[in-house]
């Protein structure tokens, strides 16, 4: 959920949102395996959205992925999704930056 908040992008499609987020009655939850399961079907993404929700989706549920992903998320995507890997590594003090 921390590497969705920091892209900001795609979580802030009403569709993804739609999909991700239950609310019933006093709560509000994210339903991942329901959202795993349809993403790829239900929302239209271009190919770094696709490619950005399926390295932070392994991150959650871990699968194999194809490393070749990282080609299409441009440098902001790959720093946040490094920072998502190295917090699942339990390394909170990792660095990752964007080149200017």
């Amino acid at each position: 959920m921390a590497a969705l908040i920091e892209e900001g992008d795609i979580l802030a499609r009403g569709d993804v949102r739609d999909l991700l987020v239950v609310e019933g009655g006093a709560f509000v939850f994210c339903d991942w395996p329901r959202f795993e399961a349809q993403y790829r079907c239900v929302l239209v993404l271009d190919e770094g959205e696709d490619a950005f929700l399926t390295l932070v989706l392994a991150t959650a549920f871990p699968r194999l992925v194809p490393l070749w992903k990282v080609e299409v998320l441009g440098e902001r995507r790959l720093g946040i999704v490094l920072r998502a890997l190295a917090r699942l590594a339990g390394c909170a003090t990792v660095s990752v930056g964007v080149r200017s």
